[in-house]
């Protein structure tokens, strides 16, 4: 088979350039067409927000807490707030009760940072840390790397998300005849 000098460095360049190119594409922003809105006066609606994937307005939510889509908390508020010092973006407000639940190190938690007088966890204090809210699935996601967790199995729970139970009496008898 004669290939001509060329043609493959040629067509691999070509295909590099395509797959270089393709994942770009659907990394654009999203924009609002506004003479669809039946309203008076579109000048004063902005829709600028919602052209981010994944939105959430500030505000709080009833959420259920999935980590690593392994492990999940029960439903629970989260706030959603906006950036320090930034109108546009909100983030979410990981109270110290739910760090408490998300079976972290002891080690870690003591290196734990907080934002909003101490009211939220600061992500960036735990390298790797992402969360991402779903209101479509009324869901947290956390992605938090092993290293920072504590050993978790389908047949056991770490001391962290046990609870004490309830209260209970135990009465026994014993009779002879």
């Amino acid at each position: 088979m004669n290939i001509r000098p060329g043609y493959v460095a040629r067509w691999s360049l070509i295909l590099l350039l395509l797959a270089l190119w393709l994942p770009q594409k659907n990394a654009q922003a999203i924009e609002f067409n506004t003479d669809v809105l039946d309203v008076s006066d579109r000048s004063r609606v902005d829709l600028s927000e919602f052209s981010q994937a994944g939105y959430l307005m500030p505000g709080t939510y009833l959420m259920t807490i999935k980590i690593n889509d392994r492990n999940e908390l029960p439903e629970q508020k989260v706030t959603f707030l906006p950036p320090a010092g930034e109108s546009r973006g909100s983030i979410a407000c990981i109270t110290p009760d739910i760090v408490a639940q998300m079976g972290l190190k002891g080690s870690v938690r003591r290196g734990l940072r907080y934002w909003q007088q101490g009211k939220c966890l600061d992500l960036h204090s735990l390298k790797g840390v992402t969360a991402r809210g779903d209101l479509g699935n009324a869901s947290l996601y956390l992605s938090i790397p092993q290293a920072w967790l504590e050993y978790t199995s389908v047949d056991w729970e770490p001391p962290s998300a046990w609870d004490n139970g309830i209260p209970g009496i135990l009465l026994d008898y014993n009779l002879n005849a």
